[in-house]
Order: structure tokens, then sequence, then C-alpha cells
């Protein structure tokens, strides 16, 4: 863990110039449905939020959330972590993202995408259900 780290916003406006340092580390996230640029339209239409965790200068983690809004319910979700201090990014999570989504946001959960791992990291958060995926041939 980083003792000096800190965590950032990439405020809509400001998505394109950060994104080449910010798509390097996305990108090592493989298993996901969506391609980069997908990811960078979602930013740039503030339908989610880049966060950042920064050390000596560089950033060395990024944690996407969404907002999503049902007819019913209003709810955060973290659909992509990636980085080499992600224990100080869910650190942080928890101690500012958090805190914004349930307080500023008005969400009456959080719901995460992640690896198993993150089950031991956060022993609050309930598992509620099992992602199964399967692929088409395409030819």
């Amino acid at each position: 863990m980083y003792a000096s780290a800190e965590l950032f916003v990439v405020p809509s406006d400001q998505v394109d110039a950060a994104w080449p340092v910010l798509a390097p580390i996305v990108s090592r996230v493989t298993d996901m449905p969506w391609s980069l640029d997908d990811i960078r339209i979602e930013l740039l239409e503030k339908r989610a939020q880049a966060w950042g965790v920064r050390h000596d200068g560089n950033v060395v983690a990024v944690v996407m959330t969404r907002i999503e809004n049902t007819p019913t319910h209003r709810y955060g979700v973290v659909w992509l972590a990636a980085g080499t201090a992600l224990q100080d990014g869910l650190q942080m999570f928890r101690e500012h993202i958090e805190p914004w989504m349930f307080g500023e946001q008005g969400c009456e959960w959080v719901e995460l995408m992640g690896r198993r791992g993150w089950v031991k990291t956060l022993p609050d958060y309930e598992t509620q259900a099992v992602v199964m995926r399967k692929f088409r041939q395409v030819h």
C-alpha cells in the first residue's frame, strides 16, 4: 500500500486530456464486455465517473463508477477497477466514493462488479449473484 496515495475524480470535460493516462490502466482489465472507446464515451457523456489513485505524481489505479436509476430505486455501481494500488483504491473507495454515492447521490445501495478476491477485502458487502457468460461463435 502507498502511504501517500491520493484519490481524484476526472471531470467529464477533462476525460480526453486524461485518457492517455487512464486508458493503459483500464486496458489491463481484459474480461470486460466494453471497448475502451465505450468507456471513454460513458465518461464524456457523464453516465460514468472515473476516479484515479495517484502516488508520487503517477496515476497507479483507476476505479469507474456509475449511478443507475430504475423506476423505484437509485444505486451505485463500481463496474471497473484496475491498477497496481487497488488495495489503496478500495480503501479510498470506502472513505470517499461510498459516502459520495450514498450521501450526495442518494443511492440506496452500491454494487461492485469485481473479482472473487474482493469479497475478502470488502467483508461488509454480500455476494448477491454469480455472473455467467457464454459467448457465441462469430464467423
